[in-house]
């Protein structure tokens, strides 16, 4: 009896703590749940991503020396401001100074043997006429003895010896001539040598070398006869020496009109114009010693601090202007199909108590993109992108800008956070509160922003939203607060 009794005691005390679990698990249920709500309200939808740039010139220069040579001294500084005309370094010009020296040298030369040849021409000029002043007197002599009627026979003897002398002296006068006639011969031909004179003019020289040496065996010739002359031809005899002497004086008036040393000063003169333009070439690389600044700006790199010795294919300097500043940014490739010409950007300047943001514009985008490998070995593919800022003057070359590309901006639109929304059989979904109570509303997602999306329909302004769909415990019809 007393077991009966113990059992029917524990089965009241067990469902007496069912019913109270059952209270109390409904009392939990029927509680209202705590989250967070998002009350909705219009606000301008944007995309838009940041990248870091830096300011540069959109002009920039490099020099180039246009001598090659020892650097003596530099005058400016990498990064220091610098005026169009201002010296930039000296060059050492000794060895055009040295090449200038000798070339002075050889056209002193050049005149000198001018001026012995107008000497030597002088001198020539002067024999030619005593000759012919001698051969003339020599015909007048000849024509005063032919006019005579009467010769005794030691007369004969005398003419006759007189004969022989003047005929002796005709070939000494021919023997000189052709001295004369082969020098300016070879002087021809080494001009020739040098296409300093034409052709024409070396056979020119070559044919009177040729006539005086006929004419010099012609007197040697005559000589011999003069001693077989019959003295009874005397009239005969005093002709053949006439027209021997005149042809003597022809040949002497030829070679006075003849210009013999006009193709050797012709040719001295052409060296000396040749030289002078060297040293017209050498002088300008003397001036080019001093390198000059071409443009006004800022040495932002100055190579030749760097080295003792400039050759000509290397920059010693680059120059950035300051009026026409830029800022170069590089952009990853998974955004640039959102950067376009004329775009509107943010440019950022850091400050240590505030930032300026200041406005600006995109003025191109490369073709190509550059690889750059981080500091853990990843690759990234990047575009540069120019930009010009609309206050050109706060910007200096070197600085870091942040640059802000806004891709997307639609004012008085409805957006909620990404976490409010939740899907259901592929349906965005949000949880809507009214007076307390849950409810599901279906939403079209027109755009997902960054940790936004924008909402095209479902949703109207003054809507209140729970912002995590993930929370547990909401329901349809359940409290919140």
């Amino acid at each position: 009896m007393v077991r009966i009794k113990k059992k029917i005691i524990t089965i009241v005390i067990i469902l007496i703590i069912a019913a109270i679990v059952v209270s109390v698990l409904y009392y939990i249920q029927g509680m209202p749940i705590e989250v967070d709500t998002y009350l909705v309200e219009l606000k301008t939808a944007e995309l838009s991503f940041t990248e870091e740039g830096s300011v540069a010139s959109r002009k920039a220069f490099d020099v180039y020396p246009l001598v090659n040579g020892e650097i003596l001294e530099v005058l400016t500084e990498e990064n220091s401001e610098i005026v169009q005309g201002e010296v930039i370094c000296r060059i050492n010009p000794v060895n055009f100074e040295n090449q200038i020296r000798q070339l002075e040298s050889g056209i002193n030369s050049y005149k000198a043997q001018i001026e012995n040849l107008s000497f030597e021409e002088n001198k020539t000029r002067e024999d030619l006429l005593r000759d012919r002043d001698a051969l003339t007197a020599e015909i007048k002599v000849l024509e005063t003895q032919k006019s005579r009627s009467v010769f005794v026979t030691s007369e004969n003897q005398r003419v006759s010896n007189e004969q022989v002398r003047l005929q002796e002296m005709v070939i000494k006068q021919n023997e000189k001539y052709v001295e004369i006639a082969r020098d300016y011969m070879e002087k021809a031909e080494l001009l020739y040598d040098a296409d300093a004179v034409t052709r024409a003019e070396y056979n020119d020289s070559k044919n009177s070398y040729d006539n005086a040496v006929a004419n010099l065996e012609k007197s040697k010739q005559e000589i011999a006869l003069i001693v077989k002359v019959d003295q009874t031809s005397d009239s005969k005899y005093y002709n053949a020496m006439i027209n021997a002497l005149n042809v003597q004086i022809n040949g002497i008036n030829k070679r006075l009109e003849s210009e013999n040393i006009s193709s050797m000063v012709k040719y001295y003169n052409s060296l000396i114009d040749s030289d002078m333009l060297n040293i017209e070439f050498l002088q300008e690389n003397i001036e080019q010693c001093t390198i000059r600044a071409p443009i006004s700006g800022v040495i932002t790199s100055l190579p030749a601090n760097k080295s003792n010795i400039v050759l000509g294919g290397n920059s010693i300097a680059s120059i950035s202007t300051t009026s026409e500043n830029c800022v170069e940014v590089m952009v990853y490739t998974d955004d640039i199909d959102n950067v376009n010409i004329g775009q509107q950007v943010e440019l950022i300047l850091k400050r240590t108590d505030d930032d300026k943001v200041l406005s600006g514009y995109v003025t191109s985008v490369d073709n190509l993109a550059v690889l750059r490998v981080s500091s853990n070995n990843s690759e990234d593919r990047l575009v540069k992108v120019t930009v010009t800022p609309d206050f050109p003057e706060e910007f200096k070359i070197g600085y870091n800008v942040d640059v802000r590309f806004c891709y997307f901006r639609e004012e008085n639109q409805i957006l909620v956070p990404r976490r409010a929304l939740f899907k259901e059989n592929d349906q965005d979904m949000v949880w809507v509160v009214t007076d307390g109570i849950l409810e599901k509303v279906e939403v079209q997602v027109g755009r997902y922003l960054q940790q936004e999306a924008l909402i095209t329909s479902g949703l109207s302004e003054g809507s209140e939203i729970v912002t995590d769909s993930a929370i547990s415990g909401l329901k349809i019809g359940g409290g919140v607060s």
